[in-house]
């Protein structure tokens, strides 16, 4: 008797697990992932318009950051191959299916490289990068793909601007060619909800200089951190300029002894709160009128 009621037992068990399966499988080849995220109660609700969510991901030294608000999204930069995991697996837990922008600041590898597999992901339907890269055979496989995708393509440069809901974005750099490949990327003040985001991807000192001298009002609530840190980049001068409440720094396991103590200590000396990835993980911000809040992962 015990024996029979064991084989019930078990045979239960797996008649259960056997249906579990067979619902995911379905759901997952009509809704896709997000379908499953939702049932298990991963799925994250959609910014609405009174609220914005900016995730810098850790993905070693390189960069990747979405941003959402009112159902629309933003992708700056997409990272390496090894960013693949951290951003595919957000816009599948976020139902993301469409990148209303995508910008890709200079076509290093530790920026660009990833594109392709989110845009196998998710629809682009604007890709923007630096007007001084439009003959950059580094960015000619990612222009074709994006282009042939579907993607509408546009170069920028300083004093264009954006907008996405209820983000503006001024273009505030480059203004000219610059023989230093990174000083040609772009860099990016975002407005929204009253809180301002500079987005400062690879320039160096030149294309720092010449910013000071060619914007005016850089203070910004969240500052991306020029090259991972770099000693050689984020200057005294331009920092008592743009005066950051949070600083992060997307960087992770080196050789060249990034983030420089140099860049830090200039941060901290203007107040700024500094979040690194290779120490929190990724950094996400929820922001709206009232308040800004720091999420990690660890």
């Amino acid at each position: 008797m015990a024996e029979r009621k064991g084989r019930r037992t078990r045979a239960a068990v797996f008649i259960a697990v056997a249906a579990a399966v067979a619902v995911s499988v379905i759901i997952s080849l009509t809704t896709g992932w997000s379908g499953i995220y939702q049932l298990v109660g991963l799925e994250n609700k959609p910014d609405d318009e009174n609220s914005l969510t900016a995730s810098f991901f850790s993905v070693g030294c390189a960069d990747c950051c979405i941003i959402s608000s009112g159902g629309r999204h933003i992708l700056i930069d997409a990272g390496d191959n090894s960013a693949k995991n951290r951003a595919v697996h957000y816009i599948r837990q976020n139902r993301i299916d469409k990148i209303d922008l995508a910008v890709i600041t200079h076509f290093d590898s530790d920026h660009c490289n990833n594109f392709l597999n989110i845009l196998s992901e998710a629809s682009v339907e604007t890709l923007v990068t630096s007007y001084a890269l439009q003959n950059s055979e580094d960015g000619a496989e990612i222009i074709k793909a994006a282009r042939q995708s579907g993607a509408a393509v546009e170069y920028k440069r300083a004093g264009d601007k954006l907008e996405i809901g209820n983000i503006n974005i001024t273009v505030l750099s480059p203004s000219g060619i610059y023989s230093a490949e990174n000083d040609n990327s772009l860099v990016l003040k975002l407005e929204a909800l009253g809180r301002t985001m500079l987005f400062t991807a690879d320039i160096g000192e030149k294309a720092e200089q010449d910013l000071l001298q060619s914007s005016g009002d850089l203070k910004c609530d969240i500052l991306k951190v020029s090259h991972h840190g770099s000693g050689k980049n984020t200057g005294e001068e331009f920092l008592l300029r743009v005066q950051p409440r949070f600083a992060v720094v997307s960087v992770g396991v080196n050789n060249y002894a990034l983030p420089s103590v140099q860049t830090l200590s200039r941060l901290e000396a203007v107040g700024a709160a500094v979040l690194r990835t290779d120490k929190s993980g990724t950094v996400s911000f929820k922001i709206t009128e009232e308040e800004i809040k720091v999420n990690t992962e660890y």
